[in-house]
C-alpha cells in the first residue's frame, strides 16, 4: 500500500489491486472524541465489492437530508438501527454485511 496526493486528496493504493482509499485532507477534529491527522485513512479500506455498497448505501442516506442538521439526525438514526454509538456511525467504516443490512433497512423505510 502507497500513499498520494491527488487533485482530490490524499490517498493510500493497493500495488496488487489498485484499489484505492480516501486520507484526510487536514489535521483537526474527526468527531466529538477525538482528533486526526493528515493522511489518517477516512475509514477501512475494502474490496471492490464492499466499495460498491459503501456507494449505494452514501447515495441512499444523502437522498434523506438537505441540511447539516437534518444529516446528524439521519445519521444518529441509522446508529439507532444498527445498535452502533453515533460516532461510529461512519459509511467509510462499514464491512459488507452491515452495508447489505442498512441497504434493506432503507429499503423497507425502516430509518424512518
Amino acid at each position: 500500500m502507497w500513499y498520494a496526493d491527488s487533485g482530490n486528496g490524499p490517498f493510500y493504493k493497493c500495488p496488487a489491486c489498485k484499489l484505492t482509499h480516501g486520507a484526510h485532507k487536514h489535521d483537526g477534529r474527526f468527531s466529538s472524541q477525538r482528533t486526526h491527522e493528515r493522511g489518517e485513512p477516512l475509514g477501512v479500506p475494502c474490496d471492490v465489492e464492499t466499495k460498491e455498497l459503501r456507494h449505494r448505501v452514501h447515495a441512499a442516506l444523502d437522498r434523506l437530508w438537505t441540511t447539516p442538521e437534518e444529516r446528524g439526525r439521519v445519521y444518529r438514526r441509522t446508529a439507532q438501527k444498527l445498535g452502533l454509538p453515533p460516532d461510529d456511525c461512519h459509511v467509510a467504516r462499514f464491512g459488507k454485511s452491515r452495508c447489505e443490512a442498512l441497504l434493506e433497512l432503507l429499503r423497507k423505510q425502516e430509518i424512518w
